[in-house]
């Protein structure tokens, strides 16, 4: 959520000034210290805010504090000058602004506290659910269990485990949301069938997919680990896989396949054994499933019946010897308006896990009722949308980043984890409270049936998730992209702040003809198969570009041709802490000027040292290379050559 970001953001900046070794004055840093508070008392505002009844404060919240970091770092760079004259009235200005700030803040706080006094007015009477904590325990080792479906379950294993000696194929088919995924997990992990084969495998194909990918998860499975195989070509990898499983019982689990071209492309790689393998399939395309099934096993997923619709909702809402008469009656209704579709049951009870009053249960039952006319895909939209809602600020901060991944893509909560650090989406305490945070809020999502846990680690410990296709949708809708195709022809200065971009986008920023400034703060980019960590300029990108700001916090890899960047002069690098490299082009580079580089690594900063030295190699003296605040030497700025910092701050560009 913006708002939530753009907060925190501010948190991280004033706190920043308050335990820095710059020469800031003292009666600044005190002030840091108070701003900082205060801002931090806004989050517990935003975190129990209702969305609709305050969306314009959260607005004014979200505006203001963009603009006053934006006020105080422009201070900061002046105070990093060397002479004295220039830094003396930089924080004579950043005194006066970090006590406007406060004023401003308090004013906003009073605003926040006199609509949060009305909201808690209009609730009192309100029946409760009582106690303090949520109305389920946690139960982060359910989101993959199967409720119902226990005639087909036998069904399907008997088809798994049953005589005929020939490659089977058994395709599990529906819509969206109705369980296939996990139908076939349950499946997986039968201890029956678990016994049954010497090899089990599981590959997810989704729309577009990756054969290599695929190719090596299935090895993985079927001999472990070895790095040799990452340097085989494709076809060497699927000749492995044949040899692997040729001889071997195995079950190959094939989920979310869309295409008939998809099966064709992999159905090569099992050998037929004569020996009781097993390729458990799911799709959506009743054509995909007819034409992989053999010798026509198809398990067509059906819709919960009520009593296994409730018996979901109460496992994951709240339990049923604990359920109060009216807010039994008020989830029944609920679960009858979801249809039997089990995500739209386990994501709404999800919600009302968090919900304390018989008003607010009301509130969820009466917008879900709402959906009812609709078509599946509409209502499952519909109710999916509901359930991001009623979610806290920080909660949908952090699960809108899960559109940064590929569809259907599993990732590393370590790698997650970083990131959302990275992007400053939590309060700013000691990295290892971060870190303590984070987790609880990954099983907060967790528990809301959001996310769905897909493998553990040896001490148990949650490893990869990774979220449904539907609900990825969702991120994308409610990350609003901007239209850069409306950007003017002869644009000259853009900024983007705080935004999620698509990839593809910013290809087409780079071909602007006229472009001349660019500064790209805090963006979330997504949409290529290399995920959002990775920057490819194309060829011929940014003809004109002179001066470039990058602020990409979880940004690993920059890469550019020899043709782009013609006229660039100035870069500046800001908290890039997972950057090791800049583009190689930037040698050869006859119009380049100045690198600075903020609050990176070692290893980036010795790389651009580097390019400069190359480029004094060729007779070339004009680059000049500046680091501040260094990793590993906070607060301290090394020059590694050129004179004194002019006051070129990055603020004349905004």
């Amino acid at each position: 959520m913006a708002v939530y970001a753009a907060v925190t953001s501010l948190m991280g900046t004033v706190h920043l000034i308050s335990q820095s070794s710059l020469d800031f004055q003292e009666s600044n840093k005190e002030c840091s210290k108070s701003l900082h508070e205060k801002v931090g008392s806004l989050l517990e505002f935003l975190d129990n805010s209702d969305n609709e009844l305050m969306k314009d404060l959260q607005k004014k919240v979200k505006d203001l504090a963009n603009e006053i970091e934006d006020e105080v770092e422009s201070q900061v760079l002046q105070i990093m000058e060397k002479d004295e004259h220039i830094q003396t009235e930089a924080n004579e200005r950043l005194r006066k602004i970090l006590e406007q700030a406060i004023e401003d803040i308090d004013s906003v706080n009073e605003e926040l506290r006199k609509q949060r006094n009305k909201n808690n007015n209009s609730l009192s009477g309100n029946c409760s659910l009582g106690g303090s904590t949520s109305p389920r325990s946690r139960v982060s080792t359910l989101e993959n269990d199967m409720v119902g479906h226990s005639d087909e379950q036998a069904r399907v294993r008997g088809e798994l485990i049953g005589h005929s000696s020939l490659l089977e194929v058994i395709s599990i088919t529906g819509m969206g949301g109705i369980g296939k995924s996990t139908f076939a997990k349950t499946m997986f992990s039968d201890p029956s069938v678990m016994g049954f084969f010497d090899v089990r495998g599981w590959i997810t194909v989704s729309k577009d997919y990756s054969l290599r990918k695929m190719l090596l998860s299935l090895l993985q499975d079927a001999i472990g680990v070895n790095e040799v195989l990452d340097k085989k070509p494709d076809d060497e990898l699927a000749d492995c896989l044949q040899k692997c499983l040729k001889g071997r019982r195995y079950l190959i689990v094939v989920d979310d396949i869309w295409s008939t071209k998809a099966w064709e492309d992999i159905r090569q790689w099992f050998p037929e054994n004569n020996n009781r393998s097993r390729i458990l399939l799911t799709t959506r395309i009743m054509e995909v499933a007819r034409d992989a099934s053999y010798p026509k096993n198809l398990f067509p997923m059906r819709f919960l019946d009520p009593e296994e619709s409730w018996n979901l909702f109460c496992q994951k809402a709240i339990s049923k010897n604990d359920c109060p008469t009216e807010f039994e009656s008020v989830g029944k209704v609920v679960v009858e308006n979801c249809k039997g579709l089990p995500l739209m049951i386990s994501v709404v009870a999800g919600s009302l896990s968090s919900k304390r009053t018989l008003d607010e249960w009301n509130e969820v039952a009466q917008s879900v009722s709402s959906l009812v006319n609709l078509d599946d895909y509409q209502r499952c939209s519909g109710v999916l949308a509901l359930s991001y809602n009623h979610l806290p600020s920080h909660l949908k901060a952090c699960f809108l980043y899960f559109g940064v991944f590929k569809k259907a893509s599993e990732f590393s909560i370590e790698n997650l984890i970083r990131l959302w650090i990275a992007e400053g989406l939590f309060k700013l305490w000691g990295i290892g409270d971060l870190e303590k945070e984070a987790c609880s809020l990954l099983h907060d999502l967790i528990d809301r049936s959001l996310i769905v846990v897909c493998k553990h680690s040896l001490d148990g410990k949650i490893k990869t998730c990774r979220i449904h296709d539907l609900l990825h949708d969702l991120c994308l809708r409610e990350s609003p992209v901007p239209c850069v195709g409306s950007f003017p022809p002869n644009l000259k200065k853009l900024t983007l702040q705080g935004t999620h971009l698509l990839w593809s986008k910013l290809t087409i920023i780079s071909k602007l003809p006229k472009l001349e400034v660019l500064q790209l703060k805090a963006l979330k980019l997504f949409g290529d198969e290399l995920g959002e960590t990775v920057w490819k300029v194309s060829e011929m990108g940014f003809p004109k570009l002179k001066f470039l700001l990058l602020e990409k916090k979880g940004l690993k890899n920059w890469k550019a041709t020899d043709d782009s960047f013609p006229c660039l002069e100035r870069v500046i690098i800001k908290n890039c802490r997972f950057l090791q490299e800049i583009p190689k082009e930037f040698a050869d580079s006859m119009t380049l000027k100045r690198i600075e580089l903020w609050g990176c690594t070692p290893s980036l900063v010795n790389f651009a040292k580097e390019i400069q030295e190359e480029q004094e190699s060729l007779g070339n003296n004009i680059l000049q290379v500046y680091a501040y605040d260094t990793i590993r030497e906070h607060g301290a700025a090394l020059a590694y050559r050129g004179d004194d910092l002019k006051s070129e701050g990055v603020e004349v560009m905004d």
